[in-house]
């Protein structure tokens, strides 16, 4: 038995190798929040990140909240 984050293990939990045990408790969330100064202009490496990462994100099914302030069409 163990402790996992389900998004890891969500094709396991699809096909019954596991089976994931619910509590009465709410689920925890796990927020990452990406920061970057005002009148810094994201350079191609940071725009091909946070694309990759939103993709990533979205492709496992997590929730995606962008509050953008700035970066521009990523």
């Amino acid at each position: 038995m163990g402790i996992i984050a389900s998004h890891l293990v969500s094709k396991e939990i699809n096909e019954g190798q596991i089976i994931a045990i619910k509590t009465s408790k709410s689920e925890i969330k796990n927020e990452i929040s990406l920061t970057q100064l005002l009148d810094k202009i994201p350079t191609v490496t940071e725009k091909v990140f946070l694309k990759f990462l939103l993709n990533e994100i979205e492709s496992i099914g997590l929730e995606i909240k962008v509050k953008n302030a700035g970066l521009g069409d990523f």
